[in-house]
């Protein structure tokens, strides 16, 4: 498990020169691509058109202009905002040949809301097969969960959005939870607090919610329908919910 969240972290790690999203990010495509990457950017696009474009990876085109003024200490300008929000919505990432393409430059992309998600998933595959029956994984805070052994269930404690305790205690027999919230990162821009998830369609960060905790039949879409309910008024939350049956929702505010 350790060797495999070494070798997933070293393709989708945005920091990393070596990295295949590092390639991406800084000259254009990265020929050759690994599965897992092919295979990330699918489940990606698919999560993208369930959350009517709320997830997207290629959200780092913008935060990396949040980051460069919080490094410089420089208010954000709504027209620098919309500029990198029409590169979003207009250009894209793609997929030829095994290669990774994109049609824009300036075009960035981050797995930073899915990719925990999506290695619990791998390594729930890798304890069942290797004849694990029961067991959790947290990664970075998702919690995923296998039970094939019997019908208890694991318990699972929500933090406090408003102090170190455990405002909640939630249970899970398969799946996942994962949670998203405004307290732990955010930016610090001229004396402004600012959520570090950003909404790809307007530019804007998250304000609606301090967290929500998702429990979902994967590690994957646990992490990224949370990042996009962050995003989502209570009537947009009530008709997601409608239509994913399957997930289910704690709210702090």
């Amino acid at each position: 498990i350790e060797i495999e969240i070494k070798k997933l972290d070293s393709i989708f790690s945005k920091y990393s020169i070596n990295s295949s999203v590092y390639a991406i990010n800084e000259s254009g495509y990265s020929s050759d691509a690994p599965k897992e990457l092919l295979d990330l950017i699918a489940l990606s696009d698919s999560l993208k058109k369930n959350t009517a474009g709320l997830f997207d990876i290629e959200i780092e085109t913008l935060l990396s202009y949040y980051k460069r003024c919080e490094k410089e200490q420089r208010k954000l300008s709504s027209d620098s905002i919309n500029h990198f929000v029409s590169i979003i919505i207009r250009d894209s990432i793609y997929v030829k040949n095994d290669s990774v393409y994109k049609s824009n430059p300036n075009l960035k992309i981050d797995f930073g809301g899915i990719a925990k998600g999506y290695f619990g998933d791998i390594v729930l595959k890798i304890m069942k097969k290797n004849n694990f029956k029961k067991g959790t994984a947290n990664i970075g805070g998702q919690i995923v969960a296998m039970n094939e052994l019997d019908n208890k269930y694991f318990k699972i404690g929500i933090r406090s959005a408003k102090s170190d305790s455990v405002v909640k205690i939630d249970s899970i027999l398969n799946g996942s939870i994962s949670t998203s919230g405004d307290y732990f990162r955010y930016y610090e821009i001229a004396g402004e607090s600012y959520c570090h998830i950003v909404n790809p369609l307007t530019g804007l960060p998250s304000r609606e919610i301090s967290s929500v905790t998702v429990k979902a039949p994967t590690g994957a879409e646990g992490d990224a329908y949370s990042t996009a309910l962050m995003l989502m008024n209570d009537n947009e939350r009530d008709g997601f919910l409608k239509e994913k049956k399957e997930i289910s929702i704690y709210i702090q505010k």
